[in-house]
C-alpha cells in the first residue's frame, strides 16, 4: 500500500510540474470529502471523476509539446 501511495505522489508532482500548476483551486479535496461523504452515489462518483481528471488536458497539452509524437515516431 505504502508504494502504490508514494507513485500516486509521484505522478501527482510529475503531472502538476509538467503542466506548471502551482495551486490547485480553493477547497479542490475538501469539496471531494464533502461529496464522498454525502451517501449519494451519483455525486460521490462525479466528484471522483472530476478530480481526478483536473488538469489532465494540460497536462497532456503540455507533454505533447516537449515530446511531440513525430518525434517520438507515434502516430505516424
Amino acid at each position: 500500500m505504502a508504494i502504490e501511495r508514494n507513485q500516486i505522489l509521484i505522478f501527482n508532482w510529475l503531472y502538476d510540474t509538467a503542466a506548471e500548476r502551482k495551486r490547485l483551486p480553493a477547497n479542490h479535496h475538501a469539496v471531494l470529502a464533502e461529496e464522498l461523504c454525502s451517501q449519494n452515489i451519483e455525486r460521490a462518483d462525479a466528484a471522483m471523476r472530476s478530480h481526478v481528471m483536473y488538469g489532465r488536458d494540460e497536462v497532456l497539452q503540455t507533454l505533447e509539446t516537449l515530446y511531440p509524437r513525430d518525434r517520438l515516431g507515434v502516430g505516424l
